[in-house]
């Protein structure tokens, strides 16, 4: 004997993934559209922040306390060892050079968890204030509220991946 029922395919939950930005901005560019076949960790857009701006300019900021206490250091270090400068005076640039590596090790670890990939060498004209949003899953692209120009909050939904080697077939009896 035969039945027929009507049937539906769906995606299960570990092959769906919905797409966000880790904080607001704007939509610069957008690199992927619904239909697309992404693969896992690609980008799929780019968007620029105000608070990424911030971010740069304190890292670009420390940079430069860094060089600027490491040159006084140095040029410091022999007049006090000659006894022309208190030893308190070299002691004071010791520390300040130590506080200034300091914030410059925050600033990094802030921009990476932001996704910018910034050390002590990158020069201060080679900053890139851009963040990267990524597939989180291999997939094709379903959904999408992306356009560039668009201002987006932070974890608000962007797009949609289906992954679809593994479906499900839901049967209605």
């Amino acid at each position: 004997s035969t039945l027929q029922v009507y049937a539906e395919t769906i995606a299960p939950w570990q092959s769906r993934a919905l797409g966000s930005a880790q904080l607001p901005g704007r939509i610069s560019k957008l690199l992927v559209r619904p239909g697309d076949f992404v693969h896992a960790n690609q980008v799929v857009a780019e968007l620029s922040s105000r608070e990424l701006e911030i971010v740069k300019l304190e890292f670009q900021q420390a940079q430069r306390e860094v060089a600027l206490n490491r040159r006084l250091l140095e040029i410091t270090k022999p007049t006090a060892n000659s006894g022309a400068v208190p030893m308190q005076r070299l002691i004071d640039l010791e520390n300040a050079f130590q506080q200034s590596l300091n914030r410059l090790e925050i600033a990094r670890v802030r921009a990476s968890t932001l996704g910018m990939d910034w050390t002590e060498s990158t020069a201060v004209d080679d900053l890139e204030a851009v963040h990267q949003i990524r597939s989180p899953i291999d997939g094709q692209i379903v959904h999408s509220d992306l356009s560039e120009g668009k201002y987006v909050e932070a974890f608000e939904h962007l797009f949609e991946i289906v992954n679809s080697k593994t479906i499900w077939v839901r049967l209605q009896l």
